[in-house]
């Protein structure tokens, strides 16, 4: 079982990893780019032509690997197999993306509303949950 946490807890690191990646890279003006100087912002950032993959991969993916990410972590640290504990939290992860979304459209935060956004958290929380349950499938 604990190979298994192993397993979640790299694909959580590595989802987070890969969004903040793409923020970094492929994005402007974002709040992390608030963290480093904008000489080297500009010096990272990839200017790639706009189409429809681009264009998800820059926008929708990192929301998708968020929540994830999110919802894989909580597994992992919550030493559970109990099906309904793993799509617990993988609900838990589409409904803090989805209250996350509200704030942007109330204003609260910066950001802009988007519900794809909100269809990346529910394939998250899916795909998250279908992980751990084949992970655990058969665990006692």
């Amino acid at each position: 079982m604990l190979k298994k946490r192993v397993i979640l807890t790299l694909l959580a690191i590595f989802s987070l990893i890969t969004g903040l990646l793409i923020y970094l890279f492929l994005r402007k003006d974002t709040y992390l780019h608030g963290y480093f100087s904008a000489e080297l912002c500009n010096y990272v950032y990839v200017n790639v032509k706009s189409n429809i993959l681009t264009d998800f991969i820059r926008y929708y993916l990192p929301d998708f690997l968020w929540a994830f990410a999110f919802g894989a972590a909580l597994t992992a640290v919550s030493y559970s197999h109990n099906r309904i504990v793993i799509i617990l939290f993988s609900a838990v992860s589409f409904l803090i993306g989805v209250l996350f979304e509200f704030v942007q459209y109330f204003g609260i935060v910066n950001g802009t509303f988007d519900y794809f956004d909100i269809l990346m958290y529910a394939v998250a929380a899916l795909t998250c949950a279908a992980i751990n349950i084949k992970l655990f499938k058969g665990v006692n």
